[in-house]
């Protein structure tokens, strides 16, 4: 990532072309990754929107996330180590709740680790509140906080 003053963040609709880089941040961000055919399939699927967040054309960033009726569901969100605190988790997920508003979403939903209090503070800034708690959620035992953004608020 470029040194110095901020780069612009440009948001895009993910190609398979930009697979082997979300494989990459994928890894880096999370102690459990998806596998390459969950993201690859993700690609794939037209219910299913993938966007990536860019600086100066290198992908830093992608989130994946789905509509059904007026509900949203985030259900990814990762950002490459060498550009957290710049900005490209928020840019992100901004563009991720408007695609999910003009396909009809009212309420976009995401769960979140209790442990990962920067993004916890992300998704309330962005104005998620929490609404749930779904024990044991995750593969190592820790719970999820299901957390809503609404339209109206």
């Amino acid at each position: 990532m470029p040194d110095g003053a901020l780069a612009a963040i440009a948001v895009r609709h993910a190609t398979r072309a930009d697979l082997g880089a979300l494989i990459v941040i994928e890894r880096a961000s999370f102690h459990d990754p998806w596998a390459p055919s969950s993201i690859e399939s993700s690609l794939e699927n037209e219910r299913i929107f993938v966007l990536v967040a860019t600086i100066e054309n290198m992908v830093c960033g992608y989130g994946v996330a789905w509509t059904v009726g007026d509900d949203g569901e985030v259900t990814h969100i990762a950002v490459a180590p060498e550009a957290r605190q710049q900005g490209v988790g928020s840019t992100l997920l901004q563009e991720m709740i408007s695609e999910c508003r003009q396909r009809g979403a009212e309420k976009v939903f995401l769960e979140v680790r209790p442990s990962n209090e920067r993004a916890r503070r992300l998704y309330e800034r962005l104005g998620f509140q929490k609404v749930g708690l779904r024990r044991q959620y995750y593969r190592d035992g820790e719970d999820a906080i299901v957390m809503q953004w609404n339209s109206a608020s």
